[in-house]
């Protein structure tokens, strides 16, 4: 049995066009002449916004509520905003003026709201924690992730990679070891067929994210879908050869030709019941099964060597987001470096299983004892690419393209291999170009 599991594709980060076109305008209308000012005319009392990270979810939010109460320099009330309408949550509430004053959010929403003038900059968190020694304890490259023409859109706290994951005991099954290659993934692929296993499965349907499953590949081998500008630069050979490989897998019945429409729950139910051997998956997966036996079975691989010889995979880095509003912005300031030290307690209590940006995190006893999180942070956290691999820095239109109309079409496009990755990929450049 699965427990429900919060898709990890547009439903958690893409801002959709069509959301944009209607969310956006008004929140910008609204939100025009705030400006970065850092203070507010409020007193003390503020709101913290934050999602239902963590696995099983009724934990992680009783231990939110428990940090946010423990803070001592102000009044925090903690509210939990589900992932389902989220985005519509967040932009109706700011453009009405009861948004939060921080809250949690998905990889690249503190830079769709910062270009609109809602988000308070990190730049004074920065130096508070600089000012207590803490900054040298985030893990290399994290804080840089938010730094947008040189002001800090946001926080990091931690970074959800795509990592693959295999049945151990399918693989035994079919005689063979973990995959450390692409050739080798085929040739995995090729043995758990004959027991009618598929070799990859994803999910490309409603609230799917085929697309991060894929874009792992292409960034596993050096690819990625912009230019050093920030400019969609979807056809070069490293993107070709990846998306090839693909539909390979996918044209000899390696991949599960269901993964079109799958959605998540799908995936897990596929994943679960054997049908299908290995995907690339986010870092919890095995807390998204009740079953400790299949928990068990359930193995984290290492990073896949591409035919160029490099690693890589899709990386989002989920960030800690102060805004602008009639609040004392000191305190939301002072909240925040509370709230980076105090959520170690989601790692202790065993409440979330992402990876922690900080080493005096990754240096916890309750850490060190789940070896799946351990071999996360060693091996893949330095593989980790943005979806803005490639290019100079981060860049508000990414939004758009994170989980929109036409890289969930390019993922559906590569799954049922009909024409070739090269007219895929052009499709997909072509997509991009619109919505940016």
């Amino acid at each position: 049995m699965t427990k429900p599991v919060v898709p990890s594709g547009v439903s958690r980060r893409g801002f959709l066009g069509g959301s944009l076109g209607v969310a956006g305008a008004v929140l910008l209308a609204a939100c025009s002449g705030g400006g970065n000012s850092s203070q507010g005319s409020g007193g003390s009392k503020f709101a913290f916004w934050d999602m239902p990270w963590g696995s099983p979810g009724p934990d992680y939010l009783a231990a939110g509520k428990e940090i946010s109460a423990a803070f001592s320099g102000g009044s925090a009330t903690y509210q939990s905003i589900s992932w389902d309408g989220w985005l519509q949550t967040f932009s109706s509430a700011i453009a009405a003026g009861t948004g939060p004053a921080i809250s949690t959010g998905g990889a690249f929403q503190s830079l769709q709201y910062y270009v609109q003038d809602a988000v308070h900059p990190a730049d004074g968190v920065i130096a508070k924690l600089r000012s207590k020694g803490q900054l040298d304890d985030f893990l290399p490259g994290t804080l840089d992730v938010f730094k947008y023409k040189g002001a800090y859109t946001a926080l990091p706290w931690n970074v959800d990679s795509r990592l693959l994951w295999y049945r151990k005991s399918l693989l035994e099954k079919a005689g063979v070891e973990e995959p450390r290659s692409w050739d080798d993934l085929y040739r995995v692929g090729v043995a758990l067929k004959k027991n009618d296993v598929y070799g990859m499965v994803a999910s490309g349907g409603a609230g799917g994210n085929a697309y991060q499953t894929f874009l792992s590949f292409v960034f596993n081998n050096g690819g990625g879908l912009f230019d050093k500008d920030g400019e969609p630069q979807c056809v070069t050979d490293a993107n070709v050869e990846a998306v090839e490989f693909l539909m390979k897998l996918a044209k000899d019945g390696i991949m599960d030709p269901g993964s079109v429409s799958y959605t998540v729950a799908n995936l897990n139910d596929q994943f679960s019941s054997g049908a299908a051997a290995l995907s690339i998956l986010p870092p919890d997966i095995a807390n998204s099964f009740e079953d400790p036996r299949l928990k068990a079975d359930i193995t984290l691989g290492s990073p896949l060597t591409s035919p160029n010889g490099t690693k890589g995979t899709m990386a989002y880095t989920s960030d800690l987001i102060l805004y602008t509003g009639d609040w004392d912005t000191d305190v939301v300031e002072d909240f925040a470096v509370y709230y980076l030290d105090a959520m170690s307690a989601y790692w202790k209590k065993g409440v979330l299983n992402k990876v922690p940006v900080r080493q005096s995190i990754l240096d916890l006893p309750e850490v060190q004892a789940q070896p799946n999180l351990v071999k996360a942070t060693k091996e893949w956290l330095p593989v980790g690419k943005s979806l803005t691999q490639l290019a100079g820095e981060p860049f508000p239109e990414i939004n758009a393209v994170d989980g929109g109309q036409a890289i969930t079409q390019w993922a559906q496009q590569v799954i049922q291999a009909k024409s070739s990755g090269e007219q895929t990929l052009r499709t997909l450049q072509d997509g991009i170009e619109k919505v940016m």
